[in-house]
Protein backbone atom coordinates (compact mmCIF):
# COMPACT_ATOMS: atom_id res chain seq x y z
CA UNK A 1 0.00 0.00 0.00
CA UNK A 2 1.20 3.25 -1.55
CA UNK A 3 1.94 6.37 1.09
CA UNK A 4 -1.67 8.12 -0.44
CA UNK A 5 -3.75 5.38 0.42
CA UNK A 6 -2.44 4.93 3.88
CA UNK A 7 -2.83 8.82 5.02
CA UNK A 8 -6.17 8.60 3.79
CA UNK A 9 -7.09 5.22 5.61
CA UNK A 10 -5.56 6.98 8.67
CA UNK A 11 -7.32 10.26 8.02
CA UNK A 12 -10.35 8.25 7.56
CA UNK A 13 -9.39 6.45 11.01
CA UNK A 14 -9.28 9.66 12.97
CA UNK A 15 -12.11 10.99 11.62
CA UNK A 16 -14.38 7.83 12.84
CA UNK A 17 -11.96 8.01 16.30
CA UNK A 18 -12.66 11.63 16.44
CA UNK A 19 -16.86 10.80 16.04
CA UNK A 20 -16.74 7.75 18.39
CA UNK A 21 -14.91 10.42 21.38
CA UNK A 22 -18.35 12.97 20.71
CA UNK A 23 -20.94 10.34 20.97
CA UNK A 24 -19.48 8.92 24.12
CA UNK A 25 -22.55 8.14 26.58
CA UNK A 26 -20.84 8.50 29.93
CA UNK A 27 -16.88 8.78 31.35
CA UNK A 28 -17.74 4.53 32.24
CA UNK A 29 -14.11 2.45 32.08
CA UNK A 30 -16.51 0.27 29.43
CA UNK A 31 -16.53 3.18 26.78
CA UNK A 32 -13.17 4.30 27.63
CA UNK A 33 -11.82 1.07 26.89
CA UNK A 34 -12.97 1.33 23.71
CA UNK A 35 -12.05 4.73 23.31
CA UNK A 36 -8.15 3.63 24.33
CA UNK A 37 -8.65 1.10 22.08
CA UNK A 38 -9.10 2.77 18.68
CA UNK A 39 -6.53 5.15 19.45
CA UNK A 40 -4.48 1.85 19.91
CA UNK A 41 -5.57 1.04 15.87
CA UNK A 42 -4.17 4.52 15.10
CA UNK A 43 -0.77 4.11 16.89
CA UNK A 44 -0.53 0.92 14.33
CA UNK A 45 -1.39 3.04 10.95
CA UNK A 46 0.97 5.74 12.24
CA UNK A 47 3.38 3.18 12.68
CA UNK A 48 2.40 1.68 8.91
CA UNK A 49 2.25 5.19 7.72
CA UNK A 50 6.31 6.25 8.82
CA UNK A 51 7.08 2.81 7.77
CA UNK A 52 6.23 3.08 4.39
CA UNK A 53 7.87 6.60 4.12
CA UNK A 54 11.01 5.20 5.27
CA UNK A 55 11.07 2.75 2.81
CA UNK A 56 10.21 5.47 0.07
CA UNK A 57 13.07 7.53 1.49
CA UNK A 58 15.45 4.08 1.26
CA UNK A 59 14.21 3.21 -1.86
CA UNK A 60 14.68 6.43 -4.28
CA UNK A 61 18.11 8.50 -4.91
CA UNK A 62 15.45 10.97 -5.82
CA UNK A 63 14.43 11.81 -2.74
CA UNK A 64 16.01 14.40 -2.04
CA UNK A 65 13.74 16.39 -4.73
CA UNK A 66 10.93 14.85 -3.31
CA UNK A 67 11.53 16.27 0.22
CA UNK A 68 9.41 18.77 -0.15
CA UNK A 69 5.93 16.83 -0.60
CA UNK A 70 7.47 13.62 2.08
CA UNK A 71 8.15 16.75 4.48
CA UNK A 72 4.16 17.51 4.23
CA UNK A 73 2.77 13.93 4.92
CA UNK A 74 5.61 14.16 8.06
CA UNK A 75 4.00 17.70 8.96
CA UNK A 76 0.13 16.26 8.55
CA UNK A 77 1.60 12.98 10.50
CA UNK A 78 2.76 14.78 13.54
CA UNK A 79 -0.15 17.46 13.59
CA UNK A 80 -2.69 14.42 13.74
CA UNK A 81 -0.50 12.77 16.38
CA UNK A 82 -0.57 16.15 18.57
CA UNK A 83 -4.48 15.80 17.99
CA UNK A 84 -4.21 11.99 18.33
CA UNK A 85 -2.46 13.49 22.45
CA UNK A 86 -5.35 15.85 23.05
CA UNK A 87 -7.77 12.75 22.93
CA UNK A 88 -5.62 10.56 24.89
CA UNK A 89 -5.19 13.30 27.43
CA UNK A 90 -8.68 13.40 27.78
CA UNK A 91 -9.68 10.18 28.13
CA UNK A 92 -6.87 9.70 30.81
CA UNK A 93 -7.84 12.70 32.70
CA UNK A 94 -11.68 12.96 31.89
CA UNK A 95 -12.22 9.90 33.87
CA UNK A 96 -10.09 10.44 36.18
CA UNK A 97 -10.06 8.20 39.49
CA UNK A 98 -13.26 7.00 39.00
CA UNK A 99 -12.05 5.71 35.94
CA UNK A 100 -9.39 3.85 37.51
CA UNK A 101 -11.52 1.89 40.20
CA UNK A 102 -13.87 1.03 37.60
CA UNK A 103 -10.69 -0.32 35.85
CA UNK A 104 -9.74 -2.08 38.85
CA UNK A 105 -13.40 -3.56 39.71
CA UNK A 106 -13.88 -4.72 36.00
CA UNK A 107 -10.32 -6.87 36.00
CA UNK A 108 -10.93 -8.34 39.80
CA UNK A 109 -14.61 -9.44 38.10
CA UNK A 110 -13.60 -10.68 34.58
CA UNK A 111 -10.31 -12.05 35.59
CA UNK A 112 -8.61 -10.34 32.32
CA UNK A 113 -4.90 -10.57 33.48
CA UNK A 114 -3.95 -12.57 30.59
CA UNK A 115 -5.55 -9.74 28.30
CA UNK A 116 -3.22 -7.15 30.35
CA UNK A 117 -0.23 -9.32 29.73
CA UNK A 118 -1.32 -9.36 25.82
CA UNK A 119 -1.27 -6.11 25.56
CA UNK A 120 1.67 -5.33 27.30
CA UNK A 121 3.21 -7.65 24.87
CA UNK A 122 2.19 -5.67 22.35
CA UNK A 123 3.26 -2.56 23.55
CA UNK A 124 6.43 -3.72 23.73
CA UNK A 125 6.60 -5.17 20.63
CA UNK A 126 5.23 -1.95 18.70
CA UNK A 127 8.10 -0.24 21.09
CA UNK A 128 10.69 -2.69 19.53
CA UNK A 129 9.48 -1.69 16.01
CA UNK A 130 9.82 2.19 16.70
CA UNK A 131 13.44 1.02 17.74
CA UNK A 132 14.47 -0.65 14.34
CA UNK A 133 12.97 2.80 12.73
CA UNK A 134 15.69 4.47 14.89
CA UNK A 135 18.31 2.18 13.70
CA UNK A 136 16.92 2.55 10.20
CA UNK A 137 17.70 6.24 10.55
CA UNK A 138 20.37 6.38 12.06
CA UNK A 139 21.77 4.54 9.04
CA UNK A 140 20.50 6.25 6.59
CA UNK A 141 22.09 9.53 8.39
CA UNK A 142 25.59 7.44 8.30
CA UNK A 143 25.02 6.91 4.68
CA UNK A 144 24.15 10.16 3.92
CA UNK A 145 27.28 11.51 5.67
CA UNK A 146 29.44 9.09 3.97
CA UNK A 147 28.10 10.05 0.76
CA UNK A 148 28.88 13.99 1.72
CA UNK A 149 32.42 13.15 2.17
CA UNK A 150 32.62 11.11 -1.02
CA UNK A 151 30.93 13.58 -2.95
CA UNK A 152 33.95 16.29 -1.30
CA UNK A 153 36.42 14.27 -2.42
CA UNK A 154 35.86 14.00 -5.52
CA UNK A 155 35.66 18.11 -5.74
CA UNK A 156 38.61 18.37 -4.18
CA UNK A 157 40.51 15.80 -6.34
CA UNK A 158 38.75 17.58 -9.45
CA UNK A 159 39.95 20.82 -8.94
CA UNK A 160 43.66 19.97 -8.00
CA UNK A 161 44.00 17.96 -11.05
CA UNK A 162 42.44 21.31 -13.19
CA UNK A 163 45.04 23.27 -11.22
CA UNK A 164 48.08 21.34 -11.62
CA UNK A 165 47.13 20.70 -15.28
CA UNK A 166 46.78 25.05 -16.30
CA UNK A 167 49.81 25.15 -14.23
CA UNK A 168 51.74 22.54 -16.34
CA UNK A 169 50.29 24.20 -19.66
CA UNK A 170 51.65 27.63 -18.40
CA UNK A 171 55.48 26.21 -17.24
CA UNK A 172 55.35 24.86 -21.25
CA UNK A 173 54.31 28.23 -22.21
CA UNK A 174 56.70 29.46 -20.68
CA UNK A 175 59.43 27.04 -21.72
CA UNK A 176 58.77 27.74 -25.29
CA UNK A 177 59.01 31.38 -24.99
CA UNK A 178 62.05 31.44 -23.63
CA UNK A 179 63.57 29.07 -25.69
CA UNK A 180 61.77 29.68 -29.03
CA UNK A 181 61.46 33.26 -29.38
CA UNK A 182 62.74 33.98 -32.67
CA UNK A 183 61.30 31.03 -34.55
CA UNK A 184 57.90 31.47 -36.52
CA UNK A 185 57.22 27.96 -36.50
CA UNK A 186 57.35 27.45 -32.41
CA UNK A 187 55.13 31.12 -32.69
CA UNK A 188 52.25 29.01 -34.43
CA UNK A 189 53.05 26.20 -31.78
CA UNK A 190 52.70 28.40 -29.51
CA UNK A 191 49.73 30.05 -30.20
CA UNK A 192 47.98 26.70 -30.71
CA UNK A 193 48.86 26.07 -26.94
CA UNK A 194 47.45 29.27 -26.01
CA UNK A 195 44.09 28.59 -27.76
CA UNK A 196 44.12 24.48 -26.09
CA UNK A 197 44.82 26.70 -22.59
CA UNK A 198 41.85 28.71 -23.03
CA UNK A 199 39.87 26.06 -24.52
CA UNK A 200 40.98 24.27 -21.60
CA UNK A 201 40.52 26.83 -19.30
CA UNK A 202 36.70 27.61 -20.62
CA UNK A 203 36.34 23.68 -19.63
CA UNK A 204 37.77 24.41 -15.71
CA UNK A 205 35.28 27.42 -15.39
CA UNK A 206 32.45 25.28 -16.80
CA UNK A 207 32.98 22.33 -14.54
CA UNK A 208 33.93 24.98 -11.77
CA UNK A 209 30.15 26.71 -12.09
CA UNK A 210 28.73 23.01 -12.52
CA UNK A 211 30.34 21.88 -9.13
CA UNK A 212 29.45 24.76 -7.68
CA UNK A 213 26.27 24.15 -8.65
CA UNK A 214 26.19 20.65 -7.41
CA UNK A 215 27.54 21.58 -3.92
CA UNK A 216 24.72 24.17 -3.83
CA UNK A 217 22.23 21.50 -4.69
CA UNK A 218 23.19 19.01 -2.30
CA UNK A 219 23.72 21.38 0.90
CA UNK A 220 20.23 22.32 -0.03
CA UNK A 221 19.26 18.76 0.03
CA UNK A 222 21.14 17.58 3.09
CA UNK A 223 19.23 20.39 4.70
CA UNK A 224 15.98 19.15 3.74
CA UNK A 225 17.17 15.90 4.57
CA UNK A 226 18.29 16.97 8.04
CA UNK A 227 15.02 18.78 8.90
CA UNK A 228 12.96 15.47 7.73
CA UNK A 229 15.23 13.43 10.61
CA UNK A 230 14.37 16.46 12.90
CA UNK A 231 10.57 15.64 12.46
CA UNK A 232 10.38 11.59 12.15
CA UNK A 233 12.86 11.76 15.28
CA UNK A 234 9.85 13.90 16.79
CA UNK A 235 7.38 12.21 15.91
CA UNK A 236 9.21 8.63 16.87
CA UNK A 237 10.44 10.48 20.44
CA UNK A 238 6.91 10.96 20.92
CA UNK A 239 5.63 7.71 20.16
CA UNK A 240 8.07 5.99 22.59
CA UNK A 241 7.36 8.38 25.04
CA UNK A 242 3.48 6.83 25.08
CA UNK A 243 4.53 3.61 24.87
CA UNK A 244 6.57 4.02 28.01
CA UNK A 245 3.72 5.58 30.03
CA UNK A 246 1.51 2.64 28.95
CA UNK A 247 4.08 0.44 30.13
Amino acid sequence: MNTDSLSEERSNQLQQLRTFQSSLPDSSAESLLLLIQKMDDLIIKDGELISVMLDDIAAKDTAMVQAESTLEEFEKAKTELATYEEYKQYAMIGGGVLVLIFLIIIIIQSSSKGKLKKKLKKFKKQNHEIEEKNTTIHKLSEDLESIKKDHKLAIDKLSKDHEQALRKKEEEIDSIRKENQNSESLKEELKKLKADLSSKELSINEKQREIDRQKTAVENANQETERLKAKLAGINDNQISDLKEKE
